[in-house]
């Protein structure tokens, strides 16, 4: 991944220099020490972040990487974004009065975070995953890329074969 991204930034002229370290030192000794980033050791990370659950769960998902107020290791906002404005509309969503109230305010936090380019995805979230007629319940977990595989169950009438 790193030499695609490199080749990629390579050509619009960003030059993309490797930091290699041990899988045990890369969260540890870089992402969630603030002062690593501070000072310029690293620029950009390969992370991931899922939520906690599917659904409605923009709390438990945005605040811990935008909040700027709280830093790592305490949060997972490992790039040290800070904005006023999007502290403001998360401090909103997180009282807001009924659900469409919060739903408009995690939108506008949403944007702003991306207008800003805090982040920039890179993973596609149309895997496509099949499964057999037979196959019931299958919901699709994108942290783990596949079904939950402990809520499935079968048909009896359709298996064997």
């Amino acid at each position: 991944m790193f030499q695609t991204i490199q080749a990629d930034l390579g050509k619009i002229g960003v030059k993309v220099k490797g930091v290699a370290v041990p899988n045990a030192d890369f969260y540890v000794k870089y992402l969630i020490v603030p002062s690593v980033a501070r000072h310029g050791v690293w620029d950009l990370s390969l992370t991931s972040w899922g939520p906690d659950w599917y659904g409605d769960s923009a709390l438990s998902m945005f605040a811990p990487l935008f909040d700027g107020r709280v830093l790592p290791p305490t949060s997972s906002d490992f790039g040290l974004f800070n904005d006023p404005a999007v502290n403001a509309l998360i401090d909103k969503a997180k009282t807001a009065a009924d659900h469409a109230q919060s739903t408009d305010l995690w939108t506008q936090a949403d944007r702003k975070v991306m207008d800003d380019a805090a982040i920039f995805p890179i993973t596609d979230p149309n895997t496509p995953v099949y499964h057999a007629s037979q196959v019931h319940n299958a919901i699709f977990l994108p942290l783990l890329n596949q079904f939950d595989m402990a809520n499935v169950w079968l048909d009896p009438n359709k298996n064997g074969g």
